[in-house]
C-alpha cells in the first residue's frame, strides 16, 4: 500500500493481557473428563485408594500370615474393604477404573492445553497508560519504518508469529513463548508421574536370596529365601545368571560390605557389578541391594569305605547383638542319619573353658559342633578348619570357609518413569517461572489526514517490569527514527 503525503506515528500502549476463549469442538466425553470437578473427584478417589492400599496388608507385597492376622483382628473392616478389593486392592476393578479414568483425564487435559496454546489469538489490551510520539512526515512512506521496527524487535529476541501482513496487524512477534509451553510440560510430567506410579504399583516385585562365594543364581522360585511377586503377572525383562565372585568386608564405623557380582547371559559374561551396603546396583531392569552376610563352612562327610555322603557349603545364620555376632545353624545329612548343630568362631580362642572370637576376621576358624547320629549324641566339641573328626564308620571334615552374601532383588518398571516425570516437571516449572510471554504487534491506524503505525505490546505477567522494558524499546525507536530521518521527534 502506497500513501500519498503519508505521515507515520509510533504509538506505544502497555497493558495487561487478558485471555480470550478459544472455541474447541469438544465431545461430551471430552468435556466431562476435562472438567475441574471430575478431575478433582478422580484425584481424590485415587489418593484414598492408595492410602487404603498402604494401610491394608496386600497379598502381593505382604507375607500371607500378616494378611491373615489383619483379617482376623479386623473382621468388620476386612468385609467393608472388600468393596474396593481388600487385600487385592491394586488389581481390583475400582482401582483399575479410577486409575484408568484419571490417566485418560490427565491425557485429555494435556491435549486441551496444547490446543489452547496453538490456537490462541492475540491478547486484548486493557489500557493502563500510553506513550505516543508526535507524527512526523516521512516522504518514503511507512514501509521503511515497518522494516526498522521489525529489525529492532528481532534484536530484542522477538520472533515473527506470522509472515503475512494482514490488515489487522502488519507485524506480529512474540518473545518468551517457551515459558508458555512450560505449563504444558508440567501437565505432561503429571501424566508421566501417574503412569510411573501405576507401573510401580503393578510391576514391583521383591525377592531375597543368599549366595556363597562362587555360587550362581538363576532366579528360580526355589532359590529365593523370600519372595513378593508383582500385583499383575508378568515375566520380567530377560533371563540371566548371577555369580557371587567375592564378598569383601571393610572395617570401619559403621562397617561396610561389598558383593562383587558377575552377570551372564546365554553363557557369556555380560557385566560386573559391585553392590555395597549403601550403594545399590542395577542390571537388566532390576536393582540389587546388599542386606546381610555371614560365613559358609564347607563340610565333607565320608564313609569308612571312602564314599562321599555330603560335600557342600552350609550358610550359617548371623545374629547380631551388642556384645558379639553369632554364626550358627543346624543341618541334617539324611544318608548318614546325622544331625549337625553348631556355632562358628572366625577368630577363635578358648579361655577358662569358653570359646569366643577375638574379631570377625576368619583368622583361626573353629566350628564348635554338636553331632547326633540316629538321634543319639555322638560328639560335642571343636572342629578347627582343615581338620577331620573320626566317628564310628564316618569321617567329618571342615575343609573350607567362605563368605555368603544376602541380596535383595527389586524389579520395578515404574522407577525410571517416575524419574523422567520428576525431571520434566522440574524443567516445566523452571520454564514457566523464569520465562514470561510477551507479544508485540504493529497496526496501521488510519485517520482523516494521515495513517499512523501503532505498536502494541502485552505481557503475560510482571507488568511493572514489562513497562520498563517497553520504555527502553520506545527510547530506541525514537533514537532510530531521528537517525534515520534526521528529524527531531517531539514527545
Amino acid at each position: 500500500m502506497v500513501l500519498q503525503k503519508s505521515q507515520v506515528a509510533v504509538g506505544i500502549l502497555v497493558g495487561r493481557a487478558t485471555k480470550q476463549t478459544v472455541d474447541l469442538e469438544e465431545t461430551f466425553l471430552f468435556s466431562f473428563l476435562t472438567s475441574r470437578r471430575i478431575v478433582s473427584i478422580l484425584l481424590g478417589a485415587f489418593i484414598v485408594l492408595l492410602v487404603l492400599g498402604a494401610l491394608i496388608p496386600q497379598e502381593n507385597s505382604s507375607p500371607l500370615f500378616e494378611v491373615n492376622v489383619w483379617q482376623n483382628n479386623h473382621p468388620l473392616l476386612a468385609k467393608v474393604t472388600q468393596v474396593v478389593g481388600g487385600t487385592k486392592l491394586y488389581t481390583s476393578y475400582p482401582f483399575l477404573v479410577v486409575s484408568g479414568l484419571l490417566l485418560l483425564s490427565t491425557a485429555m487435559c494435556t491435549v486441551q492445553r496444547i490446543g489452547l496454546l496453538r490456537k490462541e489469538e492475540l491478547p486484548s489490551i486493557d489500557t493502563d497508560f500510553s506513550v505516543e510520539l508526535s507524527p512526523q512526515a516521512l516522504e518514503e512512506g511507512y514501509a521503511e519504518v515497518v522494516t526498522y521496527v521489525r529489525h529492532c524487535l528481532r534484536k530484542h529476541g522477538c520472533f515473527a508469529k506470522t509472515e503475512s501482513f494482514p490488515v489487522e496487524a502488519i507485524v506480529v512477534v512474540r518473545k518468551g513463548g517457551l515459558g508458555r509451553w512450560g505449563s504444558v510440560l508440567f501437565h505432561f510430567s503429571f501424566l508421566i508421574l501417574l503412569i510411573g506410579a501405576l507401573a510401580s504399583v503393578w510391576t514391583r516385585s521383591e525377592g531375597s536370596f543368599i549366595l556363597t562365594e562362587g555360587q550362581s543364581f538363576r532366579g528360580t522360585p526355589a532359590e529365593f529365601v523370600s519372595r513378593q511377586p508383582a500385583a499383575l503377572p508378568w515375566y520380567g525383562v530377560g533371563d540371566f545368571e548371577i555369580v557371587l565372585q567375592q564378598f569383601v568386608p571393610q572395617e570401619g564405623q559403621p562397617p561396610t560390605y561389598a558383593s562383587k557380582l558377575i552377570f551372564s547371559q546365554e553363557g557369556k559374561e555380560a557385566e560386573r557389578l559391585d553392590v555395597r551396603t549403601f550403594q545399590a546396583g542395577s542390571y537388566a531392569g532390576r536393582t540389587f541391594y546388599q542386606k546381610e552376610h555371614g560365613f559358609s563352612p564347607r563340610f565333607l562327610v565320608k564313609t569308612a569305605a571312602g564314599q562321599d555322603l555330603f560335600d557342600g557349603f552350609v550358610a550359617l545364620a548371623s545374629s547380631f547383638s551388642d556384645d558379639e555376632v553369632r554364626y550358627e545353624n543346624v543341618f541334617s545329612i539324611v544318608e548318614g542319619s546325622l544331625k549337625i548343630e553348631g556355632q562358628l568362631f572366625p577368630d577363635a580362642v578358648q579361655k577358662a573353658g569358653q570359646w569366643r572370637s577375638l574379631s570377625p576376621k576368619p583368622n583361626r576358624p573353629v566350628f564348635l559342633a554338636r553331632i547326633e547320629q540316629r538321634g543319639v549324641p555322638v560328639f560335642e566339641g571343636p572342629i578347627p578348619l582343615g581338620e577331620a573328626l573320626e566317628l564310628e564308620g564316618l569321617q567329618i571334615s571342615f575343609t573350607e570357609l567362605r563368605y555368603w552374601s544376602g541380596l535383595q532383588m527389586v524389579t520395578d518398571l515404574g522407577v525410571p518413569i517416575l524419574y523422567a516425570g520428576f525431571f520434566l516437571g522440574c524443567l516445566g516449572l523452571v520454564l514457566r517461572t523464569l520465562i514470561s510471554s510477551e507479544t508485540f504487534w504493529l497496526k496501521a491506524v488510519p485517520s482523516a489526514e494521515t495513517t499512523s503505525l501503532v505498536l502494541y505490546g502485552a505481557a503475560e505477567r510482571d507488568q511493572a517490569l514489562f513497562a520498563e522494558k517497553f520504555q527502553v524499546l520506545v527510547d530506541e525507536l525514537r533514537a532510530g527514527l531521528r537517525e534515520m530521518k534526521g528529524d527531531t521527534i517531539r514527545e
